[in-house]
């Protein structure tokens, strides 16, 4: 297989490209004949770097849920057949890699990523508009979030690396979550319109979200359906006590938290709402997701 490998040097702060010389990129030759390797130099790099490739039966992403999201998009937006994706995750979340259940440690991760096993897994279409107002056009690989969540993810993105994972995102949405309130949203699923007051609504094609909270418990990567999770509550009091349960997936008993599967959504609010995909804020709703089934090759464990 010819593998190309797009590198992330600043992920998780600047924590990949030590990661990568030091640990990854030994066992890659040891595991692979030859690959290619190109660095990314800013956001959109992954992006344009994927575009541009041809000729790979692999490309391998060594960075955060962000560069995934920015390899898989480039790919999409050729007509060629696309490469298996592997996934090395260096980033604050990695969120993917945990719905595809791929172990942390890079002798596995590496291993998985240049094995020929995968799973078809469905993407996520998105039309939004972003920050000046434009509409556009993206996919995303695992979790769409609109409201507080996106808010929280900006603030964590803004911390230094030592500051990020688990604790960085505990401190982020304390910050933000004394700083919020709820929001109207009207949500049109295929279950019909509704209104209401939500903190988050979360339309998951993978599980988790925000460095290991199961937002979206029972997602499925390859069942063509969104798994959409609405976060009301009664109040701030009522979403802090029942917060650590979202990290055990246990959420979706609490009294104001709604869940049902649909195959797109579309989302609105009089609130300037912010949207997060794949961990980047991107911009703010209106929103309209849709399910495009058995899009990508992700490398895996346990083959579809």
């Amino acid at each position: 297989m010819k593998t190309l490998v797009i590198v992330n040097p600043a992920a998780s702060g600047g924590k990949a490209i030590g990661d990568y010389e030091s640990q990854i990129l030994p066992l890659l030759k040891k595991m692979l004949k030859d690959f290619d390797v190109n660095y990314t130099k800013g956001p959109g790099d992954a992006w344009k770097i994927a575009s541009a490739a041809t000729g790979y039966d692999r490309v391998i992403s060594v960075g955060g849920d962000g560069t995934l999201n920015e390899i898989v998009n480039g790919l999409k937006s050729s007509e060629r057949n696309l490469p298996i994706v592997g996934i090395i995750g260096v980033g604050t979340g990695n969120d993917l890699m945990r719905t595809l259940k791929t172990p942390e440690q890079y002798e596995e991760t590496v291993k998985i990523a240049t094995g020929e096993q995968y799973v078809l897994a469905d993407l996520l279409e998105v039309d939004f508009t972003d920050f000046e107002g434009v509409k556009q056009k993206r996919f995303a690989v695992n979790v769409v979030g609109m409201g507080l969540d996106a808010a929280v993810a900006r603030r964590l993105n803004s911390y230094k690396r030592k500051s990020r994972g688990k604790a960085g995102y505990v401190r982020a949405f304390l910050i933000e979550f004394f700083k919020s309130r709820k929001v109207p949203m009207t949500v049109e699923a295929d279950n019909g319109k509704h209104n209401g007051k939500y903190f988050i609504v979360a339309a998951g094609n993978g599980e988790y979200f925000g460095g290991g909270m199961r937002i979206c418990p029972g997602a499925l990567l390859d069942d063509g359906m969104l798994k959409i999770v609405e976060v009301g509550c009664r109040g701030k009091f009522h979403v802090l006590m029942n917060f650590p349960k979202i990290f055990a997936g246990t959420h979706l008993g609490v009294k104001g938290v709604y869940s049902y599967d649909t195959r797109a959504i579309t989302v609105e609010s009089s609130a300037p709402v912010p949207i997060e995909m794949d961990g980047e804020v991107v911009g703010t709703l209106p929103i309209r997701i849709s399910v495009r089934q058995k899009q990508v090759k992700f490398t895996s464990s346990v083959p579809s």
